[in-house]
């Protein structure tokens, strides 16, 4: 009996409801007008907004949903819109992306490379492989050489932009040179230091010898920024006197053993690659007794050369090539080749 009441009640409610929608009443009530992206529900009274979880969220909604179809804006995460009616250019700009103070070309500005610090057109331009102001050019007004010789041959190599000079011979048997703070070069020669004039291309032999063994085989010459000469000739390290020419022992670097060069960077630390490994290795030298420490491995043979310039240091090759060289981890760099060369040696730059 109670079941039957319970049926009896949902039927007449049914009815009323029913009966209620058709009423003339209700006819007459227009269906209120709702914003964009909403329709109105009979049954709640209300607009709802019309979506469909089963769809992308960016399409449109048709008649099914209970109004005209309706471009769907999405809730506030969903991205940017898709209809064209409400989409809003967005060009992604980062008004300065590398911190440089200049803004990129594509949100306006003349920033030609936001991706790099070392380049916007307020910049002056500077010693490196970069258009450091924007204007087209690389090293435009600068003298980006250093001094490099073969066997026989002393050449000016600008290596940032692939050329280099040919100043003519060298004295026989030059191992090495390296180019004093105060801009006068250097080189070691058989048992000799000799000092270069760059503006007649002579080479004058220092009053005393180096007074190597017969044993010893010097191949490295640098100058720190102090003006103190440092040769390395096997795992020896010995100091050299400019005024004189002689040289003395400081001590030994073993196991690290002179492959070509040394050099001393702008921090006043002095290096050396060593081919007690193969391939070179990278070391560190202590300047007042000779003991080495390897930095790490260059992945080359034959770096005869070794060249601080620009606040970087760079190795010259015996197969013509010139690598960057990271003193902190001895990893390298190839910056450019000269096939036709045949590099035994190199010098820094005064500033370095």
């Amino acid at each position: 009996m109670i079941g039957w009441n319970v049926r009896s009640v949902l039927v007449l409610g049914f009815a009323l409801v029913a009966s209620a929608c058709g009423s003339d009443e209700n006819a007459n009530n227009a269906t209120p007008m709702c914003p964009g992206g909403e329709a109105y529900n009979p049954i709640l009274g209300e607009c709802v907004r019309v979506s469909d979880n089963n769809i992308d969220d960016n399409s449109q909604i048709g008649d099914d949903a209970g109004g005209i179809p309706t471009p769907d804006l999405g809730a506030p995460d969903d991205g940017p819109p898709q209809d064209d009616m409400t989409t809003v250019p967005d060009l992604g700009c980062q008004t300065d992306n590398d911190g440089d103070g200049a803004i990129s070309i594509e949100c306006g500005g003349d920033d030609c490379d936001d991706n790099n610090d070392q380049r916007a057109p307020h910049l002056a331009e500077r010693c490196d492989e970069f258009d450091n102001n924007c204007d087209g050019e690389i090293n435009e007004g600068l003298d980006c050489s250093v001094l490099a010789h073969s066997d026989s041959r002393l050449y000016r190599v600008d290596f940032f932009g692939g050329t280099y000079e040919d100043l003519g011979e060298t004295i026989p048997n030059l191992y090495d040179i390296d180019t004093h703070p105060d801009g006068t070069t250097y080189g070691i020669a058989g048992d000799y230091l000799y000092s270069y004039d760059e503006s007649d291309g002579s080479w004058t032999q220092a009053a005393q010898s180096l007074n190597l063994s017969l044993i010893e085989n010097p191949n490295g010459f640098c100058i720190d920024n102090d003006g103190n000469a440092f040769l390395t000739s096997g795992s020896t390290l010995r100091a050299v006197n400019l005024a004189t020419g002689a040289s003395s022992v400081i001590g030994s670097m073993s196991p690290a053993s002179s492959s070509g060069d040394c050099v001393v960077n702008k921090g006043n630390l002095l290096f050396m690659t060593s081919s007690h490994t193969t391939p070179d290795s990278f070391s560190r030298i202590n300047g007042s007794n000779g003991t080495s420490t390897i930095v790490g491995q260059t992945g080359y043979d034959g770096i005869w050369g070794l060249t601080a310039a620009y606040s970087r240091v760079f190795g010259f090759t015996s197969d013509g090539e010139v690598i960057e060289i990271d003193v902190s981890t001895g990893a390298t760099t190839l910056i450019v080749s000269f096939p036709e060369l045949s590099f035994f040696g190199s010098a820094s730059t005064p500033a370095r």
